[in-house]
């Protein structure tokens, strides 16, 4: 697998710090700037959707400026399609439209809440699920306005409300959405970003992610991509070749 598909050929976050704002990543001077030019290229190489999802992205870009989640979303996106070709059985009208959206709850959780809501350690339950209430709320206002489906609405509503807060899943829909959520940390830009963020050196968080692969994925096909892609991200720290 090469990094162009993941997505991240040459993208690399240098210079940040755990003091970091969260969202798009206020860390001054040059190392913001490089930092814009580097997101600025994921979204420029983020392969075309088909006209109803990229409709659905564009209404729930203005709920992504936040905690880097409009990296996470195209990101996780590719992911979702990657796995469809893996599970053709599942319904990529109910994948794809789930995570394109299931994040767009955390634009109503001030940021300065935001982060003991997500990560490793998890204080602030609350506004965890209240992320996943408002998701539901917003992702249900923005398919309704394009007159989606209505039995399509209620499961990938169903799939974001709990998406986080809900070990098990529903269907295998939601196990593809659960395995793309969480895909985007093992590549080279979803570690420069967690890492820091989260105070843990760049190795030892590494290694947390590396352990989790087994308890994490709900399918093999993303076991395999989230080794896949944390070989790059360690690869391209360390100089070493695959």
């Amino acid at each position: 697998m090469s990094r162009q598909d993941l997505g991240i050929k040459g993208l690399r976050i240098k210079g940040m710090c755990e003091g970091e704002k969260s969202g798009k990543g206020e860390t001054g001077g040059k190392e913001n700037a490089e930092l814009g030019t580097r997101i600025a290229k994921l979204h420029q190489g983020r392969t075309l959707m088909k006209t109803i999802y990229d409709t659905i992205y564009e209404m729930a870009k203005p709920y992504l400026n936040t905690r880097y989640n409009d990296v996470h979303i195209d990101l996780s996106y590719d992911f979702t399609k990657r796995l469809l070709q893996y599970y053709p059985q599942a319904d990529e009208a109910i994948a794809l439209p789930a995570i394109l959206l299931h994040d767009v709850g955390w634009k109503m959780v001030p940021e300065e809440e935001q982060p003991g809501a997500f990560g490793p350690e998890v204080k602030n339950h609350e506004a965890q699920r209240f992320h996943e209430i408002e998701g539901v709320r917003i992702a249900g206002e923005i398919l309704n306005e394009l007159k989606y489906p209505e039995d399509k609405i209620h499961e990938i509503l169903d799939i974001i409300d709990g998406h986080d807060t809900r070990m098990e899943a529903l269907s295998l829909n939601d196990k593809l959405v659960k395995d793309a959520d969480k895909l985007w940390r093992f590549t080279p830009i979803g570690v420069d970003i967690d890492h820091a963020r989260f105070g843990i050196e760049r190795i030892p968080y590494m290694i947390y992610l590396e352990d989790r692969i087994k308890d994490w994925f709900f399918t093999p096909a993303a076991e395999e991509m989230a080794s896949e892609a944390l070989a790059i991200a360690r690869s391209e720290f360390t100089g070493e070749n695959l």
